[in-house]
């Protein structure tokens, strides 16, 4: 948590994480178009496969911005500054 709120760091561990997350989703809504041969409650498997990548997206978003503290980032307490080199 402490890269996610601390400047240069930050601007590596939010796309990396950001990216993590979405990329699971991603591989599991492929597979899951691949796979899928019939409508779920009348929905077709490659909407179906876009719901799931859509909700990817948006828990990327709303983790990210629970774990910045709605992106204004988080104090860090000062025993802990020694973890990201200050």
């Amino acid at each position: 948590m402490a890269g996610l709120n601390t400047f240069p760091l930050n601007l590596f561990f939010i796309p990396y994480y950001g990216l993590a997350i979405i990329s699971f989703f991603g591989h599991i809504s492929a597979v899951h178009s691949k796979k899928m041969k019939s409508k779920l409650l009348g929905i077709a498997p490659i909407h179906q496969s876009y719901g799931i990548l859509m909700m990817g997206i948006i828990l990327t978003g709303v983790l990210l911005f629970g774990l910045t503290n709605g992106f204004n980032g988080v104090e860090i307490p000062k025993e802990y500054e020694i973890m990201i080199g200050k």
